[in-house]
C-alpha cells in the first residue's frame, strides 16, 4: 500500500452492511476526486453477502488480512535525524523547526541508535 491508495474497509467480521457500505463509500470517494479509492474487507464473506453481491453483479472486495498500521504507512520519505555528535541545542532546534516531538538519533551508516 502506498500514499496514493485509499482503502475503504468495514469491520473485522463483515456483514452485508459493512461490505455494501465499503463498496458504496469507495465509489463515492472515486466520484469526488480519489481515483484510487478501493473497497476491501477484513474477513470472509458469508452466503448472504455473496447472494447480494451476485444479485447486483458486484465482485467481492479484495481481502486484506492484516490492517495493523505499518511504519511505512506513516513514515515520511525524508525524515529529520541527528547524529550522535549533534548537540542537544541542535536537536531541539530541529524539532522546533519541523514541529516534531521525536527525533531519531543515527550513528554510522544511518543506523538508528535512539530517539531524542
Amino acid at each position: 500500500m502506498n500514499c496514493s491508495e485509499l482503502i475503504v474497509i468495514g469491520h473485522r467480521n463483515p456483514d452485508t452492511d459493512a461490505i455494501c457500505s465499503a463498496i458504496g463509500y469507495a465509489e463515492f470517494k472515486r466520484r469526488t476526486g480519489f481515483a484510487n479509492a478501493e473497497a476491501a474487507r477484513c474477513g470472509d464473506i458469508n452466503d448472504r453477502i455473496a447472494f447480494v453481491l451476485q444479485t447486483f453483479g458486484v465482485a467481492a472486495p479484495r481481502l486484506i488480512a492484516d490492517v495493523s498500521p505499518k511504519v511505512s504507512d506513516v513514515m515520511t520519505p525524508d525524515p529529520a535525524v541527528v547524529t550522535l555528535e549533534a548537540t542537544l541545542f541542535e536537536a531541539l532546534s530541529l524539532m522546533d523547526q519541523r514541529g516534531i516531538r521525536v527525533l531519531p538519533v543515527v550513528g554510522e551508516g544511518g543506523v538508528c541508535k535512539g530517539l531524542a
